[in-house]
């Protein structure tokens, strides 16, 4: 469940990286790398998650996944790309996946869901669109299928935030993730901090108890 977690977290911040001619939010400049901390919940370092902005192209861009762990020994990368069209970023849940899915070469697997879809823009009291992923691998005396939602979510507040990488005025969006593994499920809530310019700043997501279960924290931007 947990590694399922952390690329939860990816498919979240990913959520927004577009080129400038689609969103004034996130990162635009080639080369520009994003490091995120995740943390337990107790503020422990447990994985590092560096994002670098390798291409940016006509209607979108491409963006490298380095997850490391907490002594920044490289577990996987992978890379995927956002497209910008009609207002929107759009972004394919396979090339999303792509790192999860090498752990599982040999065995059959399939990825099933719509097109990601994202609003450029945000305002205070705005709903945004539900979003999932439904993975399925066929380990031969077994399948395993995993289905990550996001829904209610929504756009509460502006609040200046301030982390290792800088103090951010940010957007607060709030939203229910549900996590099914195997038919174990796991339903969370989530509260995020987004910033101009920047993208994901902050993250927290409780467990159904409202309990604190993981933070993912920008902690460097060069």
């Amino acid at each position: 469940m947990k590694s399922i977690l952390v690329f939860l977290s990816c498919f979240i911040l990913s959520s927004g990286l577009a080129q400038d001619n689609c969103s004034s939010l996130y990162p635009t400049t080639e080369g520009q790398t994003l490091v995120i901390h995740q943390l337990d919940k107790r503020g422990r370092l447990e994985t590092i998650i560096d994002y670098t902005i390798t291409e940016v192209h006509s209607g979108g861009m491409t963006i490298n996944t380095e997850i490391k762990d907490k002594r920044g020994r490289s577990i996987t990368q992978s890379s995927f790309d956002a497209i910008c069209e009609g207002g929107v970023t759009r972004l394919d849940p396979t090339s999303l996946m792509s790192a999860q899915l090498r752990q599982y070469e040999g065995m059959e697997y399939s990825i099933s869901g719509d097109d990601i879809f994202f609003p450029n823009s945000l305002s205070v009291g705005q709903e945004l669109p539900d979003a999932s992923i439904e993975m399925r691998v066929d380990a031969g005396v077994m399948a395993i299928t995993t289905t990550i939602t996001m829904t209610d979510r929504k756009v509460i507040a502006l609040e200046t935030l301030t982390t290792a990488a800088g103090t951010f005025e940010c957007y607060v969006v709030t939203y229910t993730n549900s996590v099914s593994v195997g038919g174990m499920r796991q339903n969370l809530t989530a509260k995020q901090w987004i910033a101009e310019g920047v993208g994901m700043v902050k993250e927290e997501s409780y467990k159904a108890n409202g309990n604190l279960m993981t933070q993912s924290v920008l902690h460097e931007i060069r």
